[in-house]
């Protein structure tokens, strides 16, 4: 039976998966922070770091739970 943080995706794990959706948005706030995209600012703010939040503690979660089975 295969455990919910085993799941693969083209051929890798799937914490790896968000670590570089993670990754992107990371680079992506700086990006943006940076002003070299152009977004209004609550992008910035509110709605991005929400989605980097939620993608980084997921991966965290799911890369810990590798640990305890």
């Amino acid at each position: 039976m295969m455990s919910f943080y085993t799941y693969i995706i083209l051929g890798r794990p799937v914490f790896i998966w968000l670590g570089l959706i993670t990754l992107f948005l990371i680079f992506f706030q700086i990006l943006v922070g940076t002003r070299i995209i152009k977004l209004p600012f609550f992008w910035h703010r509110r709605v991005v770091w929400i989605f980097l939040l939620a993608f980084a503690l997921l991966h965290a979660f799911y890369g810990i739970s590798i640990y305890f089975k």
